[in-house]
């Protein structure tokens, strides 16, 4: 027998379940539920499921569907006569989870293939939950604390990092770019970018985001100025003397008498 409860879980109307064989009305749940009812009939062995995962055929369609249940053996006169089922419907329950699941893994994975970091750090206790790629990063073993990563930004851009938190607890958002010392005292330059939330009071609890490596920029970035800078001061160099025509001057029009002492007069003043 069954309740309407239980009738409307399994999506059956009464007719096609009470008076048969539970294998035969529902026969996609053979294979997780029989040997629990077996021992709970046989063997007097009790059963308490969470999460607990089976197919079940309904709604038009076999799905997989999750049940927090028990199955107890029903004594009469320490007899089993049968087996007494409570079953309470958490499918969309773990399928939400599951979906949320599925969600954070999919931003992990982009995460970890764009090299970046992740860090999530709880507001005041300053707690921080952090990726590994974040401790890599930071030359850390993930048992540091905020101190240690702190520790490895050098006290003179240390006013950069705290601008930004300034500014990130204004807007919202989080953005500073700072050089880091490692262990190994190697330059490494990051890229910290997340966002900022506050409770309804106003008062800042948590900070998420991630870190990139953005050291090999830096360095080619630093490159094309040099090369810049040396291609300049080479054009220079390589300039021609200066004439008169060159430094707009103005000359007479003949040649000067070798009795005569003619100069040019620059109508502006010379190029240092």
């Amino acid at each position: 027998m069954a309740n309407d409860s239980y009738l409307q879980i399994i999506d059956k109307p009464r007719a096609d379940f009470i008076g048969k064989p539970l294998f035969e009305a529902l026969p996609e749940v053979r294979p997780a539920v029989e040997p629990l009812l077996n021992d709970a009939y046989r063997n007097g062995i009790p059963y308490q499921g969470i999460e607990f995962e089976v197919p079940l055929n309904r709604h038009g369609h076999t799905e997989q569907a999750w049940f927090n249940c028990v199955y107890q053996p029903l004594r009469e006169e320490n007899v089993i006569t049968g087996v007494v089922v409570v079953a309470d419907d958490v499918t969309e329950k773990v399928a939400a989870r599951k979906r949320v699941e599925a969600a954070e893994e999919r931003a992990r994975l982009a995460t970890e293939a764009s090299l970046a970091g992740i860090f999530d750090i709880e507001v005041p206790s300053y707690n921080v939950n952090c990726s590994r790629r974040f401790y890599e990063i930071f030359d850390l073993p993930q048992s540091a604390s905020m101190k240690d990563i702190l520790s490895r930004i050098h006290p003179a851009d240390a006013a950069i990092r705290r601008e930004a938190w300034d500014t990130g607890y204004a807007t919202g958002v989080l953005h500073y770019e700072v050089p880091l010392m490692t262990g190994d005292q190697e330059i490494r330059w990051i890229r910290a970018q997340g966002r900022m939330y506050k409770n309804e009071k106003g008062e800042l609890i948590r900070v998420l985001g991630t870190i990139l490596d953005i050291t090999g920029q830096k360095m080619f970035s630093e490159a094309l100025t040099f090369a810049s800078r040396i291609q300049a001061s080479n054009c220079w160099k390589k300039r021609p003397p200066p004439t008169c025509a060159s430094r707009s001057v103005r000359c007479p029009s003949s040649m000067p008498s070798p009795t005569r002492s003619t100069s040019c007069s620059p109508t502006s003043s010379p190029m240092p």
